[in-house]
């Protein structure tokens, strides 16, 4: 996976070329010792937008929210932008 890192806590990544299509987005980031994501939910509702889930980032102390919309852009060879938003409990 090609990452790009921001100063404010925003990721780029796109696949590499030697990308394997049974490995999702999600599954990328919370295998990557690099980034390390976990999840931090479900799949919940953007209402007729589609679904989302939320994924936390230890190193930034961000949470990310990765929709499917993200996850087929992602399969299909384009760069997604991950937005870190700071989620008080």
């Amino acid at each position: 996976m090609i990452i790009k890192r921001f100063k404010n806590g925003n990721f780029n990544v796109k696949h590499e070329a030697d990308y394997d299509y049974n490995d999702n987005l999600i599954e990328q980031l919370c295998n990557s010792a690099e980034l390390d994501f976990c999840t931090t939910s479900e799949w919940w509702s953007l209402g007729n937008y589609g679904m989302a889930m939320d994924l936390f980032n230890y190193k930034t102390g961000l949470t990310y929210i990765v929709t499917e919309s993200d996850i087929e852009r992602f399969k299909h060879g384009r760069s997604i932008k991950l937005v870190g938003i700071n989620k008080e409990v």
